[in-house]
């Protein structure tokens, strides 16, 4: 048996896997699979920066105008917020500095958007993927 010599900058921290290795690993998961996790995790970074953006600058008067961009990335699913900002009481957290101390203009869009969003972006590439594909075979038949 011959021991591979493999290097420090090769591997990740804490295991025996080399670059190499992931990269093949994730080149075997299905396309759909792969371009949502990648969609998923822009989307999900966008939003991490338009959320840093709220904490780093509180109190800008046109904070919540920040929300719309995401709200265009995620047409048509992001029209269900509008239909829930009514429903949602006006609670503020007086603990907290002003943009995380509001309930409906900063928490609730900030769940929605971080948890619904990014599985909305994993999930679209595979649901057109099976669409695509049933549309194929009926074209077929």
């Amino acid at each position: 048996m011959v021991k591979e010599k493999i290097s420090k900058r090769d591997t990740l921290v804490g295991c025996r896997l080399t670059w190499s290795e992931i990269w093949k690993g994730f080149r075997q998961i299905p396309l759909a699979y792969r371009f949502g996790f990648l969609l998923s995790l822009l989307y999900f970074s966008v939003f991490v920066i338009i959320t840093s953006y709220f904490v780093l600058m509180p109190g800008h008067p046109r904070w919540t105008l920040a929300w719309g961009i995401l709200v265009f990335l995620d047409l048509p699913f992001s029209l269900f917020l509008f239909f829930c900002l009514p429903l949602c009481p006006t609670v503020s957290f007086p603990f907290l500095i002003y943009p995380l101390s509001d309930l409906k203009n900063f928490w609730l869009p900030f769940f929605y958007f971080g948890v619904s969003g990014t599985a909305w972006y994993l999930y679209l590439p595979l649901v057109l993927s099976r669409v695509a594909g049933k549309h194929k075979k009926e074209a077929s038949q």
